[in-house]
């Protein structure tokens, strides 16, 4: 496999590669991941999935309700840490 990378990663950020043969839906409903940021829903989603949910139920009306509060659309993609990475650099996750 080739990997393809413009840059390199901050220090303390690390990159980890599905294994191959996997796929990165099953390994957030079987809990090997804690979150992903995908273009589109994980196929466990679409099936039913009781261990995924969204971040959001209906995004349609965050936006909306986000464009009246601030004259603007949101950024359209989201990012999820695990704990251990806030706890250990909170500064990540404040609101600007």
């Amino acid at each position: 496999m080739t990997v393809i990378s413009l840059s390199t990663p901050e220090k303390g950020a690390r990159i980890h590669l599905v294994p191959r043969g996997k796929k990165i839906g099953e390994m957030l409903d079987q809990g090997e991941i804690d979150s992903i940021m995908i273009p589109h829903p994980p196929e466990p989603l679409l099936r039913g999935s009781k261990n995924i949910t969204r971040m959001f139920a209906n995004a349609r009306d965050e936006e909306l309700k986000y464009f009246r509060k601030k004259g603007f659309f949101p950024i359209m993609h989201i990012l999820a840490f695990k704990q251990e990475v806030l706890k250990n650099n909170p500064w990540a996750a404040v609101d600007s």
